[in-house]
C-alpha cells in the first residue's frame, strides 16, 4: 500500500516513542488516501522514521475491517461485505 499525507495541520502529539525507546518529532497529522475509496482520518506525519506505519488497531476500527496476515502480503478486508479493500507487500520484514 502506498500512501501520502493530505490536509496536513498542528498535530495533536509532538513525540512519539518508538520501539528502542527513542522520541521522535511528529510533524503534522492528517488524512491519507490509498484511493478514491479509502481514506484514512487522523494520522501522524513522522519523517524521522525509515518506513511509513500504519497502526493495525486503528486502522481495523476506523475502516471496520480485519487485515489478513501471509507470509508476502496482506489483505484488508471489510467485516460485513467480506470484500478486499486494501493489500500490502512485504518488505524488510514490513508489511
Amino acid at each position: 500500500m502506498t500512501h501520502d499525507f493530505n490536509n496536513l495541520s498542528t498535530p495533536v502529539k509532538t513525540h512519539i516513542e518508538t520501539t528502542s525507546g527513542e522520541l521522535v518529532a511528529v510533524q503534522g497529522e492528517g488524512s491519507i488516501f490509498f484511493s478514491k475509496e479509502l481514506k484514512l482520518e487522523n494520522y501522524f506525519y513522522v519523517p524521522a522514521l525509515s518506513s511509513k506505519l500504519l497502526s493495525i488497531s486503528q486502522v481495523t476500527k476506523e475502516l471496520n475491517c480485519v487485515v489478513l496476515m501471509f507470509p508476502t502480503f496482506c489483505l484488508l478486508q471489510d467485516i460485513l461485505t467480506k470484500e478486499i479493500i486494501g493489500r500490502g507487500t512485504e518488505r524488510g520484514g514490513l508489511y
